[in-house]
């Protein structure tokens, strides 16, 4: 179990390439760029906040719900791999290994399986996170689940809250409706509405029904897409459209 000395009135405040974690004693009053451990709640996608082995400190009930679990306690002081029970999760720890080496925050594509199929997709935030002291002590991460969690409004809050410090993330959220050219590069109208609705947080699979068409198809067009962008994962497509000024 985490020997973290933290409270809900603790603040998460921007520090460095992440968030420190500020006793209240320790800083001015609560500011629009604060946000209390005690207020993750009010955040529309899944936030948490991991020690150094990765074993969960905090979590919200957004995480505890879009993972099917049946409380917060089955989750506290144990790794992902702990509370579900899937090697494969594996990646999600090697996630937070790099940003703790790093010390930088990474955007991520994360997946949970059941029964050896993809389950839920996510796309994830994870940054460095600094105790009172301004020590490394763990990861602070938001993880929006694509589909079921706002995926636009999800980045405005945080960005408005200056929590997120990755490259493109920081503006004000505006989603465009055309997407036939990115970064000089031409897209086909089909091409174009998987990209938007991509953006937009929906999976593979929903797209597929927005669009009438089979997820095989659905999944054809993500490869190209990926390839003409000269990316290797949805996150860094989404990050690359975000770049490219068609948020904000």
């Amino acid at each position: 179990m985490s020997k973290f000395n933290i409270s809900p009135e603790f603040e998460i405040a921007p520090y460095r390439n992440g968030v420190k974690l500020v006793h209240p004693s320790n800083c001015p009053p609560s500011t629009s760029e604060h946000l209390l451990v005690a207020e993750v709640n009010t955040l529309p996608c899944n936030t948490y906040l991991l020690d150094k082995k990765s074993e969960c400190v905090v979590a919200n009930e957004q995480m505890i719900e879009s993972l099917g679990l049946s409380s917060l306690n089955v989750v506290l002081g144990k790794t992902v791999m702990e509370y579900l029970y899937d090697e494969r999760c594996k990646r999600i720890i090697e996630n937070d290994i790099k940003v703790l080496s790093s010390e930088m925050p990474l955007l991520a594509d994360e997946t949970r399986y059941e029964n050896g199929l993809v389950h839920t997709e996510f796309l994830t935030i994870k940054m460095p996170a600094y105790d009172n002291e301004l020590n490394l002590c763990g990861v602070f991460g938001f993880s929006i689940t694509l589909g079921s969690q706002p995926l636009a409004e999800s980045l405005s809050i945080l960005s408005r809250m200056s929590l997120v410090n990755l490259a493109g993330l920081t503006k004000k959220i505006f989603l465009r409706d055309k997407f036939n050219e990115i970064s000089g590069v031409n897209f086909t109208n089909r091409q174009a509405e998987v990209i938007g609705l991509l953006v937009r947080g929906l999976s593979a699979c929903q797209v597929a029904d927005k669009l009438g068409l089979s997820k095989r198809t659905v999944e054809h067009y993500i490869e190209t897409i990926k390839l003409k962008l000269q990316v290797e994962s949805k996150s860094q497509l989404i990050q690359k459209v975000i770049d490219e000024g068609y948020f904000g």
